[in-house]
């Protein structure tokens, strides 16, 4: 299926102002590559990791058109398609131009960390009427739905969601304008001017201003389904930074309006770490300040990767790791249950006074009545989980045989 309708009125079937785009995009430099007639094979997940195959592939050299792959730390994670057509006779060939938006990842943290670092070309382009065009691989989410965070987004840089465009199969592309990827995984350590003045464009409509005001949140994970990434006693450990003052915010109950809004206006931010926290992207000059709470140990990344986007922005985060234990029981570490010293959380929040008083905990035996109704609850939601069950397969019983039983 072509997720893409032709319109018959569009500009770039006049010869004249496809032409005007090539000499336009040329006078951009190396910012700007114009390809004619690549091919687009579907972007899909090697394995389960998060690398993909497939891309726009350039119709001479038969290799991946270099500028259009998505660069993680300055490598490729894109490699050719393991079926790739050398014959392209008979490929259904789609007219006009398009702006290469890259790989919209259907996920609040990686989108706004991985997916915008080609938007800042459309205003350049945007009187030539362009169609974006993006590959999908993790699904092509409601982006039209006005509550939706990835509508909010468009809207908010004035980018028109009927224009974008998705294909599920090969076609060949008439013209396809390649922005180069100005953020992301790397490059967000040294952001480029030209992607900080295109955050700032970023408008909130003005009747969102009303919205919640607090000096104090914590954004929490406690009301997330418990096969993505809770933390024992988490609930507990927001009754008292209640009692410090804090207004306990659930990201994913609010739309991306509102929680910009509540971090304009707030002073103190206190995120349990995850995807939350990449809202703050949209804020190059946030003024609050900013303390995570660490959920989970990955051997892949530290803690310096996850944050590296305030860092970027010269801003200072207190990064809080109080993690004594981790059950995964073959998931994904951003999929575990973690388990926090809640106490020594609040200790180091109070010497860098986010909050006044420290955390006494519950008693041993509450507690552990506690992590075990909740850990029974990781269990229940994971259970059918394909990586739970391999993990529990390879569980085996061993039972001792006695020398002479047979």
């Amino acid at each position: 299926m072509i997720h893409f309708k032709k319109n018959k009125q569009n500009c770039f079937d006049d010869p004249k102002k496809m032409c005007g785009i090539d000499v336009y995009a040329a006078s951009m430099g190396y910012e700007i590559s114009v390809y004619q007639n690549p091919i687009s094979y579907p972007v899909e997940i090697v394995a389960t990791g998060n690398d993909f195959q497939g891309g726009l592939v350039d119709n001479t050299t038969r290799q991946l058109v270099a500028e259009a792959v998505l660069l993680r730390h300055g490598r490729a994670s894109q490699c050719m398609p393991f079926q790739n057509h050398d014959d392209t006779t008979g490929l259904p060939q789609i007219d006009g131009t398009f702006l290469y938006g890259g790989i919209l990842l259907n996920n609040f943290g990686h989108f706004l960390l991985e997916s915008i670092g080609r938007l800042w070309a459309y205003n350049r382009f945007k009187n030539f009427d362009p169609y974006i065009f993006f590959y999908a691989p993790w699904g092509i989410p409601d982006y039209k739905k006005k509550d939706h965070y990835m509508y909010q987004l468009f809207r908010g840089f004035g980018i028109p969601v009927n224009r974008l465009v998705f294909f599920s199969e090969i076609v060949q592309l008439k013209k396809v304008i390649i922005p180069e990827q100005k953020y992301g995984f790397g490059k967000c350590r040294m952001p480029d001017n030209t992607f900080i003045n295109f955050i700032q464009s970023f408008n909130l409509p003005d009747h969102f201003n009303a919205g919640i005001n607090a000096d104090k949140i914590y954004i929490s994970r406690s009301q997330l389904p418990f096969n993505q990434g809770r933390l024992f006693g988490e609930a507990e450990f927001e009754k008292y930074l209640q009692s410090n003052g804090y207004l306990v915010v659930y990201p994913e109950k609010h739309t991306l309006y509102e929680q910009l809004i509540m971090y304009k206006k707030a002073k103190q931010i206190i995120f349990c770490d995850g995807g939350a926290m990449y809202g703050t992207i949209l804020f190059p000059h946030l003024s609050a300040d900013i303390a995570i709470v660490a959920r989970r140990r990955d051997h892949r990344w530290n803690y310096k990767e996850l944050t590296e986007h305030f860092y970027g922005y010269k801003k200072a985060v207190l990064w809080i790791d109080e993690i004594i234990g981790q059950y995964q029981y073959g998931m994904e570490t951003w999929d575990a249950a973690g388990e926090i010293d809640w106490h020594k959380v609040s200790v180091t929040l109070q010497k860098e006074n986010f909050v006044t008083s420290v955390f006494e905990g519950l008693d041993t035996t509450t507690y552990e009545r506690l992590k075990r109704r909740e850990l029974l609850q990781y269990i229940q939601a994971i259970q059918m989980n394909p990586l739970f069950l391999h993990y529990m397969q390879k569980l085996r019983e061993e039972y001792p045989i006695l020398p002479n039983s047979f």
